[in-house]
């Protein structure tokens, strides 16, 4: 095994964070298509409300291990934050 997960953070054995951004990548992405089908029918307030709980909760949650990513990492992470204000304000791409 070359990963742990300790209070939910995903470390390798070199304490990358990459882990930790995929599994919050690969968590997030198939929820956001889930809450796409619903989300016409929701209003704003509501919709970040959803969003809040269920995806950027897990963006804040291991925040501060964030500090010092590589760019590739960095651009996930913001492209999960782009998805869900999209989401949110009902734009497309």
């Amino acid at each position: 095994m070359d990963h742990a997960r300790n209070l939910g953070i995903v470390l390798d054995s070199k304490l990358s964070i990459k882990k930790q951004v995929n599994s919050v990548a690969s968590v997030s992405f198939p929820t956001l298509r889930m809450l796409r089908k619903i989300f016409k029918w929701l209003p704003v307030n509501t919709r970040q409300t959803v969003t809040q709980a269920l995806i950027t909760s897990r963006l804040d949650y291991s925040n501060t291990l964030y500090v010092g990513i590589t760019a590739q990492l960095l651009r996930e992470l913001q492209t999960i934050q782009n998805t869900v204000a999209r989401l949110i304000l009902d734009l497309s791409r």
